[in-house]
């Protein structure tokens, strides 16, 4: 299964990393240069109850994303998600499934824009995450 999240904060790493960790093929996709470039250049660095650990996971631009993806998790702030699956529509297909974790009203409407109803899948998550820095 090829997995894209879409918006690479700390939620997005945080499922990024157990994802690779599980043996998925995961790609990162955020609009933030610095940390783009630290998680291509340096992995990205995880600290949790089991330590501290890189993943190699690639990291790229919405404009950058390409291929077929079975799988986009959706991160996005609800402010940005429309202009940022703009950009990715191009990874986006009839098979890709759409999951939407992030928090705010109208995710599903704006998820609608882009696939039909039976391509999105909604959720809540209990994992918590904070962001220190670029990668």
């Amino acid at each position: 299964m090829k997995v894209a999240i879409a918006g690479a904060g700390a939620m997005g790493c945080r499922f990024g990393a157990m994802l690779a960790e599980a043996g998925v093929q995961v790609t990162l996709i955020d609009q933030w240069q610095e940390h783009i470039q630290t998680i291509n250049e340096s992995g990205l660095r995880v600290e949790n109850e089991q330590g501290t650990q890189n993943y190699h996971i690639p990291a790229l631009f919405p404009e950058q994303a390409t291929g077929r993806f079975d799988l986009v998790i959706v991160f996005t702030k609800a402010m940005q998600m429309t202009d940022f699956l703009h950009k990715i529509i191009p990874i986006i297909d009839e098979q890709t499934t759409l999951l939407c974790l992030s928090n705010g009203f109208g995710n599903e409407e704006t998820l609608r824009q882009f696939v039909s109803a039976d391509q999105i899948l909604i959720g809540v998550t209990l994992w918590s995450s904070e962001l220190l820095g670029p990668g």
